[in-house]
């Protein structure tokens, strides 16, 4: 991956360069993540785990998390008990249920 800057001293940001493997998919080249979780969410995309949202928890420690896929939440989970334990894992499931009976 490449360098990362703060953006804002506010609220501390960094701009990750995505892995290529995530740019092969459709990723944009960049995304910024709140800097708390930084080190996190690249340790899952070294994991080949891509991240669909994250956040330090708006200065509460007890609500910083990351979402991942719904079939990737365990192994996400076993990285982050060796990194940062505190935070949570998320996962997203796409259900499509029809609006009218069959």
């Amino acid at each position: 991956m490449g360098t990362s800057s703060i953006i804002s001293p506010k609220t501390p940001q960094e701009i990750l360069d995505t892995p290529q493997w995530a740019r092969d998919g459709g990723a944009q080249d960049s995304i910024c993540v709140d800097a708390c979780i930084a080190d996190a969410v690249k340790a899952l995309w070294r994991a080949k785990i891509w991240t669909l949202g994250s956040c330090c928890g708006h200065n509460n420690p007890d609500l910083r998390g990351i979402i991942v896929e719904k079939g990737d939440r365990i192994a996400a989970m076993a990285i982050l008990k060796g990194i940062d334990p505190s935070i949570k894992i998320g996962a997203w499931e796409l259900i499509w249920t029809p609006t009218a009976p069959a």
